[in-house]
């Protein structure tokens, strides 16, 4: 968690190479044991689709990755204030129904 983290926060592209590796490290180790950790969890008749969910997970898991980093870069968010949504351009944006031409 803390190498992911780190890359967002580093202004470093050194660091961004160590972190990318340290991902890659951890990621190593958890991957091969997960597979053998479902199949000593779930039962034989189900094992098949186990893995399929799992494996379609994590590679959801990266689309939507991909999606939310395009999407922060292109500098669109959408705040939420106080449990109101408020569109956000650049890091400026207004909470309530001022936001969406109201009267506040």
């Amino acid at each position: 968690g803390a190498a992911i983290a780190s890359i967002g926060l580093v202004d470093s592209y050194a660091w961004l190479l160590i972190a990318a590796a340290l991902i890659g490290i951890a990621n190593a180790v958890y991957h091969p044991a997960d597979y053998a950790i479902l199949s000593a969890r779930i039962a034989a008749s189900r094992i098949g689709k186990a893995f399929s969910v799992h494996t379609f997970a994590g590679m959801f898991g990266g689309a939507i990755a991909l999606i939310a980093g395009l999407t922060a870069m292109s500098g669109i968010w959408v705040a939420v204030d106080l449990g109101r949504a408020a569109p956000v351009r650049n890091g400026v944006g207004r909470g309530g129904r001022e936001a969406w031409g109201g009267a506040a």
